[in-house]
């Protein structure tokens, strides 16, 4: 059978998790770069392969109440679950040329009267933890990294012994963003609890205020990424927030700021898999288009931020801010005065 996106399409209609917007989005993510190679149907699942040019696999497995993705690539291994009460699980090895970091994501998804009953993406959990090979050694098997399926196996192990995990890392980071909830008054007016539209700690600290201005649907997706040093169509208003004045460059690539980054790779090394190309350009061309930046530099915090507020003046037109797609009313209308007041050429 000749294999097509509408036959994924068919498959997709059967699950109530898929038509879910938020929740078929993040399984999308995944797929991107991948192509439908084999779908087969077992036990009323949906099993789904997909290949990428560079020979790796992603396995979707479809039910009417459960998603199961694994994601599997030279240097990664990644397990995604999405249940039918909408709590989701993020499992993630990711090989170091001196160990690995094991990131343990929870997610819990929920109907939001703010935004029209939509269900959205209200609260995520992340803890990382970082081990050296020499801590790996200490597990009950050891493990040789030209082993094939050393990431699923050593995954496997990992998550069984999850308990005492936080005691054997050498270095464990905690995360977690939460969105606002917001408390009927008089059955008209609706008040939010604290000053923030979300509640964002690291490693116990409160970092709310560096988000203070993220708002709609997707908000926690997209101050995760802030947090991690990730720019994405979705978090472009906000990285313009940055660039205005607006929202604290404090906030992004905070992992970073905090000195994160730098202890990860002293345990472990620094990333193999580096940034795409693509991103590459993605990033050079956002930086020279919105702010006139075009400095050949490497695209580190430092070297982006300082591309993000290089022009207080933003090239982009009101015309441009009423048709971008996502933008709730507020936040557009918002940016609009801002964009009056500060001048446009």
């Amino acid at each position: 059978m000749n294999i097509d996106n509408n036959h994924l399409q068919e498959i997709y209609d059967k699950s109530e998790l898929l038509k879910i917007k938020c929740i078929k989005e993040e399984i999308e993510d995944y797929l991107i770069g991948f192509k439908i190679k084999n779908i087969e149907l077992e036990n009323s699942r949906f099993n789904c392969l997909f290949t990428s040019d560079q020979g790796d696999e992603v396995n979707l497995v479809i039910s009417n109440y459960q998603i199961i993705l694994t994601k599997n690539t030279k240097y990664k291994y990644e397990r995604i679950s999405i249940f039918k009460n909408l709590i989701s699980f993020v499992k993630v090895i990711e090989k170091r040329p001196n160990g690995i970091i094991y990131s343990d994501i929870k997610k819990l998804y929920q109907k939001s009267e703010r935004f029209n009953g939509e269900v959205c993406l209200t609260d995520l959990m992340e803890n990382r933890y970082v081990i050296t090979d020499e801590k790996i050694k200490e597990l009950p098997k050891t493990f040789d990294y030209q082993e094939d399926n050393f990431l699923k196996i050593l995954f496997k192990l990992i998550s069984s012994s999850k308990e005492n995990l936080e005691n054997y890392a050498n270095l464990t980071t905690k995360f977690s963003s939460h969105m606002n909830y917001y408390l009927n008054l008089d059955g008209n007016r609706k008040a939010k609890v604290g000053p923030y539209g979300s509640f964002t700690y690291l490693n116990g600290e409160d970092v709310s205020r560096l988000y203070d201005i993220v708002d709609g649907h997707d908000k926690i997706k997209r101050i995760y990424d802030l947090y991690n040093g990730i720019i994405n169509p979705n978090n472009e208003w906000d990285i313009h927030s940055i660039h205005l004045g607006l929202l604290s460059s404090e906030g992004f690539n905070l992992k970073d700021l905090k000195g994160i980054t730098k202890e990860e790779d002293k345990l472990v090394g620094e990333v193999i898999d580096k940034n795409s190309e693509s991103y590459i350009n993605y990033l050079k061309n956002l930086l020279s288009n919105m702010y006139g930046y075009n400095e050949e530099e490497n695209l580190d915090r430092e070297a982006i931020l300082k591309g993000i507020l290089i022009n207080t003046n933003p090239i982009i037109s009101n015309q441009e801010v009423d048709s971008k797609e996502g933008l709730d009313d507020e936040p557009k209308k918002f940016l609009k005065k801002i964009f009056e007041v500060f001048g446009k050429k």
